[in-house]
Parts: C-alpha cells; structure tokens; sequence
C-alpha cells in the first residue's frame, strides 16, 4: 500500500524481491514484531510495530484486505478511565469469545461475561452503555503492500453493531451484507473510514474490489502463518508490549503485611483459657471434697443423734427436766376461783412400772403437760427428742398428788 510505505521513491525496480525481516534484524528486536493499525479520537489512523509509531499518520480512511478474526465479538474491561497521558497498562479483564474470562487476566471480574456486573447495560461511564466492551479484533493486510504483511485492527463497538445504508454498514451488518451477495471478507478489499456524521468516533465499512491473484496468495499465506492467529487473540496492550498491570490487580495483590504478634496471643489467649479451666476445675473439685467433708460430719451427727435416739428408746422414764434457764421469767399465779383439778385425773410423771389410778373414771382428764419443741438436727435420720414436762408443772402435779393422799 503505497500510502503507508516508509519508502520515498515510489518507482521501485520491477526486479526488487522483498525479503522480509533478517536474523540480524530480529536479533535486535528481541521480539518486539506485533504490528497493528491504531485508531484515534482525531479521526486518524497510525501504524504501530511493538508499541512505536512507524510512518506518518493517516487521515481519514485505508484500504485493506482481512484476513482474519475470531468467531465471535470479543470483550475488554478497562476499570480505570482511559486517560492517554498516563502510562499504558494491560485491561483489567477480557474474553476472546465474550462468554469466558481468558486464564491469566489480572483483575477477573467474574467467572462468566453473562454472570459479570460489568456486562450489564448503564453500568458504564455516566449510567450508559456497558463498562464491559464488545471489540473485533481481526488481522488485515495492507492494500498495495507486496510484502504481506498482517496487522491487528481492533474495531470497537460503536463500529460494530447497527444499520448501513447501501454499501456503507458497521462491520456486522458489513459482514451480512457480503454474505448476502455472495461475496467473502477476505477475498475483496475494504474501506476502512470514520463516519464525518457521527458525534463520537465511529467507522464504517464499505467494499471496494475484488483481491487479485496476487493478494490471494499473500491471504491464503498470511492464514496459514501462526504470528497471524495470535493477533487476533491478544489484546491491543499486549500487541504494544504492555505488561504494566492494571491499578486494580495491583491494589489485590498488595496485602498488609500479617502482623506476628496476633498468632502468639492467641496461643497464649488460649492457654490462659485451659489454665482457667483447669484452676476452675480444681476449685470445683475442692468444693466436691468440701461437700464430702460435711456430709460425713453430718452423719456423724446423725450418728450420734440416733445413738441417744437409741438410748432413749432403750429408758422407757423420762429424762429429768433440765434446769430452767435463768433469764426466764416466773410462771404466772393461778387466777382465784379456779376449780382445783382431782388428783385421780392428774397425769403421773412417766416413770417405769407406775400407771394413774385406774378406779377413778369419773374424775375430770388432767390438763396435758405442754411438749417442748424437738430439736432439728442435720441429717434425714435424726430423730427428735422425748417430750419433756416443764418442771413447774411437774411440782404442782406432783403438789396436787400429795393432797390426795393426805385426804385419803
């Protein structure tokens, strides 16, 4: 193609045979060989061999012939806002056949395009759009350049989807059109041009001619090469030599440095908390022994209680009353008038082998000696006391016997 050819004399000898790159050329290249068309908001496309201009910009329009691209439309996610005066950096995440992340992209967005936020309409710049962009990249030859060689042109997707007027239609609807009129891509040869009417940077596609024989030798050979199916797979910053990552994947992939001290206490965290089990199981035990302890002198109280329960039950007489304690107060006199009980009704002090006359029957039943209240004891065998008569009631009892006998 003359008008991209870095040759000023354009009267080439017909006898001239292009050679291609040398292994001294390649050996200072280091590999950097990736070419590819680059388009502009200026409405000018610029030629690119690893990342660097080559040649003069063009306005406007070129012709080309394509010989390549990939089944189905492609996708490119850039997180960051393009900004061209900042340094070049790889997509964030991208898919070659817009339906799965390819492995290896720094900043994967989601397992699947579908299932991806990105992919979602108004979730691009200003509500609008897709932040997930559909892309063609397809690989191209020069028109009127006899070396053949490929280049990758990345068509974006405003220049890809919508309706064309005549000859003139984005590049899908571009594509439907040659089909339908029995034409192939790859055998005619495209106009390439940016749409003056449109309000943002737009392309159309339109063809021009048939290729001749020539050009079909220099289609079928470019197919056949390897270098030209890997430009339609990697993306427009790796076809520069981009390896700068994303800010995205790089704010990921540093992480605050793991602080050593938190594992150790929490080692030691938990040992204070075995050491607390173990003092608590410790005083629980005590506490066991101190149970124990009191249980066992409660049987030995109770033991002690049933002793004198059993000497008690072995002395059929009553125990004699206890002295009378010495803050206690007097008993009150028996009020005058008071009709004097018989002797014969009067109880007897318990005492072993006597009984009450037996003769009196028709005597008043004597007035019952108060029973003192039974001493609580620990233990469930204790057994209360022998009731016990006041001693005050006793010595008028046993007054009142003595009267009898003198009257008799």
């Amino acid at each position: 193609m003359a008008n991209i050819s870095i040759f000023t004399d354009p009267n080439l000898p017909a006898n001239v045979t292009h050679r291609g790159v040398s292994a001294l050329t390649k050996s200072i290249t280091s590999g950097l060989t990736m070419r590819r068309i680059q388009t502009n908001t200026n409405g000018t496309f610029r030629r690119l061999i690893g990342g660097e201009q080559v040649g003069k910009a063009i306005r406007g329009e070129f012709n080309g012939i394509i010989v390549a691209l990939l089944p189905k439309v492609s996708r490119t996610f850039y997180e960051e806002t393009y900004d061209p005066s900042a340094t070049p950096t790889l997509p964030d995440c991208w898919s070659n056949d817009g339906v799965t992340p390819e492995d290896g992209v720094p900043n994967l967005q989601a397992s699947s395009c579908a299932a991806c936020p990105n992919n979602v309409k108004g979730s691009g710049e200003n509500g609008k759009g897709r932040a997930c962009r559909f892309v063609r990249r397809v690989a191209l030859l020069l028109d009127g350049d006899p070396k053949g060689l490929t280049y990758q042109f990345n068509i974006p997707s405003k220049s890809l989807f919508g309706k064309g007027e005549g000859h003139t239609h984005p590049f899908e609807s571009y594509v439907q059109y040659l089909i339908a009129n029995d034409h192939a891509l790859d055998y005619v040869v495209t106009k390439i041009a940016y749409d003056l009417e449109a309000d943002t940077m737009q392309m159309n596609f339109t063809p021009v001619r048939p290729i001749t024989d020539e050009e079909y030798e220099l289609v079928v050979a470019a197919q056949t090469d390897p270098e030209t199916q890997r430009l339609i797979q990697i993306t427009v910053a790796e076809a520069d030599g981009v390896v700068a990552e994303p800010a995205g994947a790089v704010a990921a992939k540093v992480k605050p440095k793991a602080d050593p001290t938190p594992e150790p206490k929490a080692k030691v965290k938990a040992a204070q908390t075995v050491k607390e089990q173990l003092k608590a199981a410790a005083l629980a035990a005590q506490d066991d022994d101190d149970d124990d302890a009191v249980a066992e002198d409660d049987d030995e109280v109770v033991e002690e209680t049933d002793e004198v329960a059993g000497d008690d039950d072995d002395e059929e007489v009553a125990p004699p009353p206890p002295p009378a304690p010495k803050t206690r107060a007097a008993p009150a006199p028996k009020p005058k008038g008071a009709p004097k009980p018989k002797a014969e009704a009067a109880p007897a002090p318990a005492k072993k082998g006597s009984a009450f006359d037996d003769d009196d029957d028709d005597g008043e039943e004597a007035e019952e000696a108060p029973v003192a209240a039974p001493v609580r004891r620990a233990g469930p065998k204790a057994k209360a006391p022998a009731p016990k008569l006041k001693p005050e009631l006793a010595d008028v009892i046993s007054d009142w016997a003595s009267s009898d006998d003198d009257e008799d």
